[in-house]
C-alpha cells in the first residue's frame, strides 16, 4: 500500500512537472512571438534620410504655418472689411487687446493640427503655452484668442543656409544662419530636428554671440548696381574680378537664392552698358565660402537679354532663372533655366527667328505659378499659338492651335478671303481648318505652295501683296475664280453649302 501511494505522488508530481514545462515553453514561444513581431513592425518603419536641402525646406515650412497663426492678421480679421472682434481687453497691467481667431483657428486643436504640419507636438504646445504666458494667447471659454502682433520679420529663409549639420538616433542638429534685413546682419540659430509621423522641427533656438563664434560668418560689403544697392559677401566680389573681362561694363544686378535646395546659396551676376541690355551673365555657387562658376551659362541666341528674374514653377520646390529675350524691335521673347548638379541647364529657349512674335510663360491655373511657355507668331490670316506645357521637370512638346479671331477660328465672309485663309492654314499645316473650308467632294492633287516661289513672304505678310483674282463663272450654287500671282494662274472651283450657308473649295487646278 504504501508503494503504491509513493507511485502515485511521483506520477503526480511528473504530471505537474510536464504542465509547468508546456506553460514556460507556451509563454516563451508567445514572448519570441511578441519580439519577433516588433522588430517586423520597427523595420516596417522606413525612416526617410534627411539632408541639409530637407531641413531649410522643414525650416520655411514651420516659419510659414507659425507666421499664418501668430503673426499673419488673416488668423483674426476674418474677411475684406473685418477689424477683429475683442474677446479681452487689456488692462492696466497689460499691453494687449485680445481678439477672437477666426474659425480656421479657433480652437486649441486647429491651431496644433495645422503647426504640426511642420513641428513636433511638443514644440507646437510650446508656442501656444509661451505666447499664453506672455499675455499674447489666450483660450476663452474653448475659443482661442489672439493679440496682433506688430513688426516686420526681416529674415529671409529663401537665401538661408546650413553651416552645420549633425545627424543623429533618428534626429538631426543643424545650425542654420540667415540674413536678417531688420539689423542688416545675419543671424545664428540651431535647430533640432526628429521623426514625429514625418520630419519635424523640435526646436529652433537663436544662437547668442558666444555660442557661435567659431561659425564663419563671411564679411557682408554693400555694393552699387545699376537696379540698387545690395549687400553680398566680401569673397564674392573677389570672385566676380577675376572673372569679368569686360571692365567697361556695369554691374547690373546680383541675385541670389538657394535654387535646388542642396543647402548652398546661387548667385546670378549681370553685367551690362545699361540696365536693359545683359551682356554677360554668370551663375556662381557659394558652398561655405568657396565659389564655383556653374556652365554653360545663359546664352541669348543671338538677342539682347533685357531681363533676368528667378522664378517658380508648377509643381517643383526648385527655383529657375528666367530671361527676357528682344531684339529692340517686335520680339519678345523668354529663355528658362535650371540647375542640376553643377550645372546651368536650358530648359525653354523661344524666341522667333523672324524677329517678331512673342514668347511668354504663362499661368494658365491662376495659382500665381507659371505652368506653361506659350509662342504667339502672326500671319496675314492666322496666328499660330504654340503651347509647351511644363509637367514638374521639363517643358513638353509644343501643341499648335490655330485663330483668325480673337474669339478663334472664325469663318471667312468673302470667297477672295476664303481663298487667302485657306492657302495660308496649309502652309501652316493647321489640317482641322484647311477641313472646314473644302467640300466633302474636295479632290485635288495641285500643291498649291508651288505658285509661291519664296514661302518666307508668309512670315512677313507678303504672300498675298501681289494677287489679282478674276470670277470666271458664278451662279447662287457654283462660282469659279482664277487666282494670279506672278504669271502663274491657279483655277479655284466653290460650291455653295446651303447647311452651313457658306462657300466651300471643290477643286483648286493650275491653269498655266
Amino acid at each position: 500500500m504504501k508503494k503504491l501511494i509513493v507511485m502515485l505522488v511521483i506520477v503526480c508530481l511528473m504530471l505537474t512537472a510536464c504542465k509547468d514545462k508546456e506553460v514556460v515553453s507556451q509563454q516563451e514561444t508567445l514572448e519570441d512571438s511578441q519580439t519577433t513581431q516588433l522588430e517586423h513592425n520597427n523595420s516596417a518603419v522606413q525612416i526617410p534620410v534627411i539632408t541639409e536641402a530637407d531641413v531649410l525646406t522643414i525650416r520655411k515650412k514651420a516659419n510659414q504655418v507659425e507666421n499664418d497663426i501668430f503673426v499673419s492678421s488673416d488668423s483674426w480679421s476674418c474677411s475684406e472689411n473685418d477689424e477683429g472682434k475683442i474677446a479681452i481687453l487689456h488692462e492696466p497691467d497689460t499691453q494687449f487687446d485680445i481678439y477672437y481667431m477666426c474659425e480656421k483657428f479657433n480652437t486649441k486643436d486647429k491651431i496644433i493640427n495645422y503647426l504640426t504640419t511642420a513641428l513636433t507636438v511638443m514644440n507646437a504646445q510650446e508656442q501656444i503655452r509661451s505666447r499664453t504666458d506672455s499675455g499674447l494667447f489666450a483660450e476663452i471659454n474653448g475659443a482661442m484668442g489672439i493679440a496682433p502682433w506688430e513688426g516686420v520679420d526681416g529674415t529671409d529663409w529663401n537665401t538661408a543656409k546650413v553651416i552645420d549639420f549633425a545627424i543623429g538616433d533618428q534626429s538631426v542638429d543643424a545650425v542654420i544662419q540667415v540674413f536678417d534685413a531688420a539689423d542688416d546682419s545675419y543671424d545664428t540659430y540651431e535647430g533640432h530636428y526628429i521623426y514625429e509621423n514625418g520630419w519635424k522641427e523640435d526646436t529652433f533656438n537663436f544662437m547668442t554671440t558666444d555660442e557661435d563664434t567659431n561659425v564663419d560668418r563671411e564679411e557682408l560689403v554693400s555694393i552699387d548696381t545699376l537696379k540698387g544697392t545690395v549687400k553680398v559677401p566680401r569673397g564674392l566680389l573677389s570672385f566676380l574680378n577675376d572673372l569679368d573681362d569686360d571692365k567697361n561694363n556695369s554691374l547690373i544686378q546680383i541675385l541670389s537664392k538657394d535654387m535646388d535646395e542642396d543647402g548652398n546659396i546661387e548667385y546670378v551676376v549681370s553685367f551690362g552698358p545699361d540696365k536693359e541690355i545683359y551682356d554677360t551673365n554668370y551663375v556662381i555657387r557659394d558652398t561655405q565660402s568657396n565659389y564655383q562658376l556653374l556652365k554653360p551659362g545663359i546664352e541669348s541666341g543671338g538677342y539682347y537679354i533685357y531681363d533676368i528674374n528667378l522664378i517658380n514653377l508648377e509643381s517643383s520646390r526648385q527655383s529657375y532663372i528666367y530671361t527676357g529675350i528682344t531684339n529692340g524691335a517686335f520680339l519678345e521673347g523668354a529663355g528658362v533655366y535650371g540647375i542640376s548638379d553643377s550645372e546651368v541647364n536650358q530648359l525653354y529657349y523661344g524666341a522667333s527667328a523672324t524677329g517678331s512674335g512673342e514668347d511668354l510663360l504663362e499661368d494658365g491655373s491662376n495659382d500665381g505659378v507659371f505652368d506653361k511657355a506659350v509662342a504667339y507668331r502672326h500671319f496675314s490670316r492666322f496666328e499660330r499659338i504654340s503651347t509647351s506645357n511644363w509637367n514638374g521637370q521639363s517643358f513638353d512638346e509644343p501643341v499648335d492651335s490655330y485663330k483668325n479671331d480673337e474669339s478663334g477660328f472664325v469663318y471667312p465672309k468673302s470667297t477672295e478671303d476664303l481663298i487667302e485663309t485657306y492657302i495660308e492654314a496649309v502652309f501652316l499645316g493647321a489640317k482641322e481648318e484647311t477641313d472646314q473650308m473644302t467640300s466633302p467632294e474636295m479632290v485635288s492633287d495641285f500643291d498649291i505652295l508651288s505658285v509661291f516661289e519664296d514661302t518666307s513672304e508668309f512670315y512677313y505678310f507678303m504672300a498675298f501683296d501681289d494677287v489679282e483674282y478674276k470670277v470666271i463663272m458664278a451662279d447662287k450654287e457654283t462660282k469659279i475664280m482664277t487666282m494670279t500671282k506672278e504669271n502663274v494662274v491657279v483655277q479655284f472651283t466653290l460650291i455653295f453649302d446651303g447647311g452651313d450657308q457658306q462657300w466651300k473649295i471643290s477643286s483648286i487646278e493650275g491653269a498655266s
